[in-house]
């Protein structure tokens, strides 16, 4: 699969962060976005997240 093109991959809606210690993890919607051309994935409250339209 190509990533040119790319924009919104995924929504989690109870992602928890694998790096907080278990008993203190919390789970939050987490939108992950890979750049047009390839690169790495961001990651985002989806909140945050809007549809670019091009001309």
């Amino acid at each position: 699969m190509s990533d040119e093109g790319c924009g919104l991959r995924d929504v989690i809606c109870d992602q928890e962060e694998p790096a907080d210690p278990p008993g203190e993890r919390l789970k939050g919607a987490v939108a992950f976005l890979c750049p047009e051309g390839g690169g790495r994935e961001w990651l985002v409250p989806p909140a945050e997240v809007t549809q670019v339209v091009r001309l």
